[in-house]
């Protein structure tokens, strides 16, 4: 679907907004095959990256990784992880949108190998 290609686009340069709706695409399985693995690596992202989104729309990523979590086994949830990792080590704007170096940025997904800093993340180890 075209739309997709577009919302995948402004995904990949951090946009919260298309974060959530690919996930949420591939939650669903709507103009993209069904993937939770997917889906959960691009709700990870719009989780990091909610520094500047409404309380509410960090409700609802909070809410909409919940739903996706509860369909995955912790296999899957680590693959989803690592998968993360890759692409952000390839891509740091995924998660920084102000293209800022990741390492030095409160937004990186990974420190010392461990989750840092979305409430429910703390402590799991990616790979």
């Amino acid at each position: 679907m075209k739309a997709e290609k577009w919302f995948q686009k402004a995904a990949e340069q951090g946009n919260v907004e298309a974060q959530m709706h690919l996930s949420d695409a591939f939650f669903k399985g709507q103009g993209v095959g069904e993937n939770y693995i997917q889906a959960y690596v691009w709700i990870l992202f719009a989780a990091l990256n909610d520094e500047s989104i409404l309380p509410t729309t960090k409700t609802a990523i909070a809410s909409n990784k919940d739903a996706i979590k509860r369909k995955m086994n912790s296999q899957l949830i680590s693959k989803a992880q690592k998968i993360a990792n890759e692409m952000i080590q390839k891509n740091p704007r995924l998660t920084n949108p102000n293209n800022k170096d990741a390492s030095q940025s409160d937004f990186y997904l990974v420190h010392f190998g461990k989750w840092n800093r979305f409430e429910g993340l703390t402590n799991q180890v990616i790979s």
